[in-house]
């Protein structure tokens, strides 16, 4: 994770460097980026401890691979820490109507993380909340949140910017737009609960995601940040 972090330490100041971008709060991706990581690792000390003794761990499937059994009892529920330190910095810097409607719908989605992990530590076993119910779940907040862009951006947002060429979408974006916001959520599924690999897959497209919207919305970029 240290290699990881100087890595993307690294990335991130080249790509501020590039952009001929200020290593300031709200007007960087470096600072944020170092805040949050600074902050997530900060509390996560005091936090992972608090988890083993509730005894937060991973429940692991038999059938799986014998490998994954060393995984056993790893704290889970890690999104209670560092999902609010990103809210918190972003809209701390960058209190934007679009800052807000990215908060939200991270919460939200966060929220049914955390309600499908106490499931599973609650039965003490690898089952959560049904699958149905997971992605009825999603399916609802996602369509909340296109709902609110229906209302509040331009019609230029159904158009699919592509080098050279633009590509409007009409009505076909928004279910385009649902199914993204779904997929991105079950995304983190595939990571199995190894130590660390979300956060760093995460931290990977996140910074790039940050790279790509810094010339449109900065205050996007220091919310992926």
């Amino acid at each position: 994770m240290w290699v990881l972090g100087a890595g993307l330490s690294t990335a991130a100041i080249g790509l501020d460097l590039f952009a001929s971008r200020g290593f300031d709060v709200g007007g960087s991706l470096t600072v944020p980026f170092l805040l949050a990581a600074i902050a997530s690792s900060a509390i996560g000390f005091g936090v992972v401890p608090l988890l083993r003794e509730l005894k937060t761990g991973q429940i692991i499937r038999e059938e799986g691979p014998a490998g994954h059994l060393k995984k056993a009892g790893t704290p889970t529920m890690g999104g209670i820490f560092f999902i609010p330190v990103a809210v918190i910095l972003a809209l701390g810097t960058a209190p934007t109507i679009s800052v807000w409607a990215a908060c939200l719908i991270t919460l939200a989605f966060g929220f049914v993380g955390w309600l499908d992990d106490w499931q599973v530590l609650r039965r003490r076993s690898n089952q959560g909340i049904s699958p149905r119910m997971k992605l009825l779940l999603q399916i609802f907040f996602a369509a909340l949140f296109c709902l609110w862009a229906l209302g509040t951006q331009g019609a230029d947002l159904s158009t699919l910017a592509l080098p050279g060429i633009s590509l409007p979408l009409g009505v076909l974006f928004w279910p385009l737009a649902g199914f993204v916001l779904v997929a991105e959520s079950n995304a983190t599924n595939l990571t199995d609960g190894l130590d660390g690999l979300m956060a760093g897959t995460g931290a990977i497209a996140l910074l790039g995601m940050g790279a790509l919207v810094a010339p449109t919305h900065p205050d996007l970029m220091v919310f992926c940040a």
